[in-house]
Order: C-alpha cells, then sequence, then structure tokens
C-alpha cells in the first residue's frame, strides 16, 4: 500500500507524556463531572508518562528503516514531543540525514534558550518548521489547553524565530474564542509567524458538559459560527450508524506516510494504532495488535511492511463486513471526517489534480 519507489512521510511519537489536561484528548476524561488522566482505555497504549525515547534509542529504529525519508512529523496522539529529553538532538539529527522536521506543539514547556537553540537547528532546513497549538488569547487559551500559559508560549515562539526557525500559528476554534480569530490573525502577523491556520475539530464528546479539574469550573461548547462544518461533522456521524460502505480515500496511501508510536511499532496511520475496540472488529487486525514484534527496534521497515496486514488493510475497503470502522469514519469519500474544507463557504477543497484534499482535523 505504500509507493517504496518514491521517499516515505511518518508520524512519530517519542513518549507518552504531556504536561497538559486538554479535556477532549484520549489522554483525559471526564468523570462524575470531573477532569481526571485516564488509567484504562487509553488509544495507542496501556499506560501514561512512563515511556521516553532516548537519541541511542532513536539512531538504531532510524537505522531499520533503511528508505529515504522526505519528512518526520512529530504531532503528538498520546505526547507532547517537545517533552522528550532528547528532543533538540533528535531533530537535529534527522536534519542532518536531509529530512524534514514538522512539529505539532502546545508550546509551554522548555525555556526560551532552548527554543533558540531548536530555532537555530531548524534554520538548516528551510522547509521545516513547527506549529504551535495557540487556541485562543490570554485567558482563552487555557480554557482548553488546561495548564497552559498564552504568555509562556507566546515568548517560546518568538525565541525560536529569533533562533531563525519558521513558526506557525493554529487554532482550534470553539465557542470560547471563536470571537478572537481575527485579532489572532492579526497578532500572528504582528509577531512573525509564518502562517495562520484555523483547526477544524469533528469531536463532540463532552461537549456542552460542565465539570471541574483542580476544584475550577469549566465548559467546553462547540464554534457556533462555522455551520458548514458543524453539518459535515452530523452528516459523518449519522453514516458511522449505518451499514453503508463509500468509496474510501486513504490518507496513508495519499500521503506516503506511515506511524510509528512511543513503543517504534509501525502502524499504517495515526487513527488506527493499538486501538483495543478494533480488536473486535476483525481478526486481521487483532493479530497485528498482539504482535508485539513489528516494532522498528526489531524489525527493518521492509520486514514489517511485508506482514499480511498491509495486504489485507486495502483490501477490506471494498467490502462492509472487513472494513473497519476507523478507515470508514476517516476517508470515506464523500462523508468522511479527513478532508480539507473551506470554513466560510463549507467548501470541499480540491487539490490540483481535482481529488479531495486530506488534511489532519483535531
Amino acid at each position: 500500500m505504500f509507493d517504496l519507489s518514491k521517499p516515505l512521510d511518518a508520524n512519530w511519537e517519542l513518549n507518552n507524556i504531556c504536561n497538559l489536561m486538554c479535556p477532549q484528548c484520549g489522554r483525559n476524561e471526564i468523570v462524575d463531572g470531573v477532569l481526571r488522566k485516564r488509567t484504562d482505555n487509553i488509544p495507542g497504549g496501556e499506560t501514561l508518562d512512563d515511556t521516553d525515547n532516548s537519541l541511542d534509542t532513536f539512531k538504531k529504529v532510524w537505522g531499520n528503516i533503511q528508505h529515504p525519508m522526505r519528512v518526520i512529523r512529530f504531532q503528538g496522539h498520546l505526547s507532547e514531543n517537545v517533552a522528550s529529553r532528547d528532543f533538540l538532538p533528535i531533530c537535529d539529527f534527522i536534519i542532518e540525514q536531509g529530512t524534514q522536521v514538522q512539529v505539532s506543539t502546545n508550546g509551554s514547556l522548555r525555556s526560551t534558550s532552548w527554543w533558540y537553540e531548536l530555532g537555530k537547528v531548524f534554520s538548516k532546513s528551510p522547509k521545516s518548521k513547527v506549529k504551535f497549538c495557540l487556541d485562543g488569547m490570554g485567558p482563552e487559551l487555557s480554557l482548553y489547553r488546561i495548564g497552559a500559559s498564552y504568555e509562556k508560549i507566546i515568548e517560546n515562539a518568538k525565541s525560536f524565530m529569533e533562533g531563525g526557525g519558521i513558526a506557525i500559528w493554529a487554532m482550534i476554534v470553539f465557542k470560547h474564542n471563536q470571537h478572537q480569530i481575527e485579532d489572532a490573525r492579526r497578532e500572528s502577523e504582528r509577531l512573525g509567524f509564518a502562517d495562520f491556520r484555523l483547526t477544524h475539530t469533528e469531536r463532540r464528546g463532552d461537549t456542552d458538559v460542565p465539570y471541574t479539574y483542580k476544584g475550577k469550573e469549566y465548559i467546553l461548547q462547540n464554534q457556533d459560527v462555522f455551520t458548514g462544518w458543524n453539518k459535515r461533522v452530523d452528516e459523518s456521524l449519522k453514516y458511522l450508524e449505518t451499514d453503508e460502505l463509500e468509496d474510501i480515500s486513504c490518507k496513508v496511501v495519499k500521503e506516503n506516510q506511515f506511524y510509528v508510536s512511543h513503543k517504534n511499532k509501525v502502524w499504517a496511520c495515526y487513527y488506527m494504532p493499538q486501538m483495543e475496540y478494533l480488536t473486535h472488529e476483525s481478526k486481521w487486525y487483532k493479530a497485528y495488535y498482539d504482535d508485539a514484534s513489528n516494532t522498528l527496534e526489531n524489525k527493518t521497515l521492509y520486514e514489517i511492511f511485508n506482514d499480511i496486514f498491509y495486504d489485507i488493510l486495502p483490501m477490506s475497503w471494498g467490502e462492509k463486513s472487513a472494513c473497519l470502522s476507523v478507515c470508514k469514519k476517516s476517508c470515506s469519500v464523500k462523508r468522511g471526517s479527513v478532508r480539507g474544507f473551506a470554513f466560510e463557504s463549507g467548501r470541499i477543497l480540491k487539490d490540483q489534480s481535482g481529488q479531495d484534499i486530506q488534511s489532519h482535523v483535531e
């Protein structure tokens, strides 16, 4: 399912650590009105905050890829990759190999001097960049990014840019910050961010549900200014309840990108790693789930791709009884959630070939 005649991309997690308590993150849950860290049913792994790959381990794992790599994307599934103790030298190592690095971070960890040094590393790779998740300005930021300081993130981003790094301001739109969109856009331009991006979220769990964290009361509400997106999410959720199966346009195939977990296990994409519920849908998924050997510490990437899992997965997209619900949810052509989307018009964006653009959603 991967085109091995071309360089590959990888979405990578170095750890299972994070310093924040975002209410819709798979790391956390609301129980009896209280936000807490999950102790079980954790997407992507059985534990939290106990794994961090060192530079030496990363170099060993990198040596087992044995294929040209175009981009490494550190976009946390369970992790804040910047929390890894060797994150800076790992990025330096990757860039020295001629590979781009793209990072998505809450930006609230580390000192300004550390970010300045990271900027110097990224300055050596013109297409490498860091996306700072700034979901609002001032106090509004910490209504979702619980535990983060807007001022600290801004200072870290400024230091990164002063070191020569390219920074992007990314903003998930909620009701509590939707009034700040244009002010945030102007502020991003004033500070020197290379781009300002609105991020759409399909997550509807625990919205409009009051909860507390450390004695403080919160409520998270969905935005109501981009009604076209809300309609699309509603249609997608209804589609999941049917036994219909539309054509699948796989994000992995289009991007030629695989996923590496904090356990260095390879998966086809970051929507399906180590999902226990999928083991009840498919025997072939369960077989891969149960096989702990398919890591880049134990095998080469080519050996892992020879697993029958990677043969069956693309064949499953044409069969109602075989297609994984996560594939149906994310990558169905008409009603899947993973598509480039114009907020204002509700139009599905097209790439140069006329196909739907696929993009990461929160």
